[in-house]
């Protein structure tokens, strides 16, 4: 491994070789280049950089010597083989990825930028100055904290170093064990260990997942991100420790994820915790066995005072302490779970309970590992402890998918208060976890304890499961209905404070759709409301594609009419032709409402961007409109036939209906929303800037500066300020506020649509095409990155 030293002055070491000196500056500038801007670089965009003076022969031909000069000391005169650091071929020059660092990584915030290769004045040196001084002086980044813990962790000191040492040496290491034997809580140490020495830290828990497509997603999730978009961009920024924990129920998909991000992402390096190995290339294992005798020991009697202050160990109890650390195979769950019972029996009893337990469950699970027999008599030792009333809590709590709250408790059961003291019985007990998150106290299970719970479950009579089944859709069917269905910023508040259940709803959903399929597709359009919050679009319509054609749903009532209605849309978000075209056949709406169904089969043809067929449905709506006489509608049809218009490139008339619309609007005002107004405004400064006339295209977009907006709304504002930078020419600044309003969507999970989605796509395209690819990935980059709170003092909402 080459390590590149930037900062004052430049040298290469591998080893204990070093190079401090070089043939010329330029050769030391073309190394610094190529560390500082990790991947490769066409030769001619190298020549622009360092030979703009020369002629293009000329240039070429002081790249090829220059390049010589410095591959010669850095390969063979380190001894190494050559191609290991520098990866030349006929049209690109780069550093070999993950096969070098720098001394730029965790610097100190009070770092001294200058001395960031001293006496070089290039224009790329003064811009990586500048950076790095906005990184060093930035708030970290929005990472989810790692998981804190109420007791002190003890032993394995050797293993602790061991994990150090390999992750110094590998990019991927796999602490492999039972369940129980502590992968989880030595990975946690190791982070917390790295996170205090300076180093970049992300905790991703798997263990509530249940399909291989969400893992990036929660990875996405544990670094601050609303999408999978920009997880590769951020992973490639900083040297980062991820942790991927539980791996083993989605092996493949943690394994093809890891994978591709190491493959991406040369500053990555991966710890995971599985039952069984990724099995991939680069993989260091190491097999976790469970703690020695002085180890469990020692974990036995700290846990054993923690649950029973004045307990000590005697002279006499030694023997059963040695024998019950041998029994439990030295796994520190079993170990915590033993040692909290000392509450009621001495140890004696308590080995000889165990060893009863331990023979009944082996004698009954002859193909199970030793370890995870142990494992699972441990927890239902602990399980037979309880009351015959907490038993039934126990196992009813596994309906949860991800943990719950005291109020979802005593929802499922009724609305026994008293469930409360009950819960904190459970913890008391180690048989549940507390976690404090930013909407209060959420009670879990472990993984293991879950599983052991789940069992229980399933040993209840039919009907006993059904009714803690249904009781769990009631919970969530109910908070489903309180899910807000305007954007607004409160409404965004309440919806954010549902996510931390959403593992909940898919299970209730397809149990409903088999308990209860009468009341599926209430369930069903509720929860594409809720989805699409969350830029979840595709998983809306592919539940109700699911739903719709179940017999109990077939009645021609509101609901299905409703639900047709969120799945035509939900398709055209996900710009599914087939099936928005399909929801309009099966839906009768032709029929029942003609006028909805040329409304939305005009919106689909907008979406296809075909407006010749779109027009006639739209005005035909207004015809229908005047004649009814309702203002609001008619101001609805001038609105929505701008459309075809503005696809059409015919600006003028399409202003002309917005105008129109907006003096309906004035004229009933009682009858048109905020938002509406806002919108029609912003279509209104789109099209003028369209036609070139920009002052007016901004004066039009100040009363839009304002704290009453939604997420939704500060998205479409912002993508707006980069359509008009785009159309006044100013390519750079174009890129960077398209960039900051692709990183806001994604932030607040939400897709654009329409007219201005197509618009920012082609226009990044031109941009790209314009600027060159590494100049507008720096720019789009630089405006991607920019700080949320000055977007929102922009807005004045901060």
């Amino acid at each position: 491994m080459y390590r590149i030293e930037l900062c004052d002055g430049v040298s290469v070491q591998c080893g204990s070789a070093k190079i401090t000196k070089f043939r010329t500056q330029k050769v030391a500038r073309l190394l610094a280049y190529l560390a500082l801007h990790p991947g490769n670089h066409s030769r001619e965009r190298l020549i622009e950089l360092f030979w703009p003076e020369l002629g293009l022969d000329a240039a070429r031909n002081g790249l090829s010597s220059t390049l010589l000069y410095l591959k010669k000391p850095l390969e063979r005169e380190l001894g190494q083989p050559e191609g290991s650091l520098i990866q030349a071929t006929r049209t690109t020059i780069g550093l070999v990825p993950g096969n070098y660092t720098t001394d730029l990584e965790n610097l100190p915030k009070d770092f001294d930028t200058e001395r960031l290769l001293p006496g070089f004045y290039d224009d790329w040196v003064l811009e990586a100055r500048e950076k790095l001084g906005a990184t060093l002086a930035a708030t970290p980044n929005d990472y989810e904290p790692l998981p804190a813990t109420w007791t002190p962790y003890l032993g394995r000191d050797d293993t602790r170093e061991q994990v150090r040492e390999l992750l110094n040496n590998s990019r991927l290491l796999t602490l492999v064990g039972t369940g129980g034997v502590g992968k989880t809580r030595l990975a946690l140490e190791t982070l917390r260990q790295r996170e205090a020495e300076g180093g970049a830290v992300a905790w991703v828990e798997l263990s509530t997942l249940t399909n291989l497509a969400q893992i990036a997603e929660r990875i996405a999730a544990a670094l601050g991100l609303a999408g999978t978009a920009a997880l590769v961009p951020v992973l490639r920024r900083r040297a980062i420790l991820l942790c991927l924990d539980n791996c083993e129920h989605l092996i493949l998909g943690a394994a093809r994820e890891a994978e591709r991000l190491l493959r991406a992402c040369p500053n990555l390096t991966i710890l995971a915790t599985s039952r069984e190995p990724l099995g991939i290339a680069g993989e260091t294992i190491l097999r976790l066995p469970g703690l020695s005798e002085t180890e469990a020991v020692q974990l036995f009697c700290d846990r054993a005072r923690r649950a029973q202050p004045r307990w000590e160990l005697t002279r006499a109890e030694r023997p059963f302490l040695s024998l019950l650390c041998l029994r439990l195979d030295g796994l520190p769950l079993a170990l915590e779970l033993a040692a909290a019972k000392l509450r009621t029996y001495p140890l004696s009893e308590l080995v000889q309970r165990l060893e009863d337990r331990l023979a009944t469950l082996t004698s009954n699970h002859r193909v199970a590992e030793p370890r995870q027999q142990t494992l699972e008599a441990s927890i239902a030792w602990s399980y037979d402890l309880l009351s015959e009333r907490d038993k039934v809590l126990f196992y009813s709590l596994s309906v949860f998918h991800g943990g719950w709250t005291a109020e979802q408790t005593i929802e499922l059961w009724g609305g026994d208060e008293a469930l409360r003291e009950r819960l904190d019985t459970l913890v008391d007990k180690s048989l549940a976890q507390t976690e404090a998150t930013a909407h209060g106290l959420h009670y879990r299970f472990l993984e293991t304890i879950r599983e052991f719970a789940q069992a229980r479950f399933a040993e209840q009579s039919e009907a006993e499961q059904l009714r803690w089944r249904r009781a769990h859709l009631e919970v969530f069917y109910n908070l489903l209905l309180t899910v807000p269905r305007r954007y607004d910023p409160e409404a965004a508040v309440r919806s954010e404070a549902i996510r931390p259940h959403q593992d909940n709803f898919l299970p209730a959903l397809e149990f409903c759709r088999h308990d209860q399929p009468a009341r599926a597709l209430i369930f069903c359009w509720h929860l594409s409301t809720f989805w699409d919050w969350f830029a979840q679009s595709k998983l809306a319509y592919e539940q109700l594609k699911l739903t719709l054609p179940l017999p109990e749903c077939q009645t021609r009532d509101n609901d299905r009419l409703i639900a047709l209605d969120e799945l035509h849309y939900a398709a055209l978000y996900t710009r599914d032709w087939d099936t928005a075209e399909w929801v309009l056949e099966v839906s009768n709406i032709a029929q029942e409402s003609p006028y909805y169904y040329r409304q939305s089969l005009a919106d689909l043809y907008i979406y296809r961007e075909e407006p010749n067929k779109a027009r006639p449905l739209f005005e035909e709506n207004l015809r229908e409109s005047r004649e009814a006489g309702t203002l609001e509608w008619v101001a609805d049809a001038l609105f929505r036939l701008h459309s075809p218009y503005l696809l059409m490139g015919d600006f003028a008339r399409a202003l002309s209906l917005v105008e129109e619309s907006e003096s309906m609007a004035d004229a009933s005002y009682e009858s048109f929303s905020p938002n509406r107004r806002r919108a029609l405004l912003r279509v209104k400064s789109l099209i003028k800037g369209l036609q070139g006339e920009l002052d007016e295209a901004r004066r039009l977009m100040e009363p839009l500066k304002t704290p009453k907006q939604s997420h939704h709304e500060i998205a479409y504002y912002l993508v707006l300020c980069a359509h008009l930078e785009f159309f006044a020419g100013n390519f750079e600044s174009a890129t960077r506020q398209y960039g900051t309003s692709i990183a806001w969507c994604q932030h607040k999970g939400f897709d654009l649509r329409g007219y201005t989605y197509s618009t920012r796509e082609k226009n990044l395209a031109q941009l790209r095409e314009h600027l060159r690819d590494e100049a507008f990935q720096a720019l789009y980059d630089e405006g991607y990155n920019r700080d949320f709170r000055d977007v929102l003092q922009m807005l004045g909402i901060s």
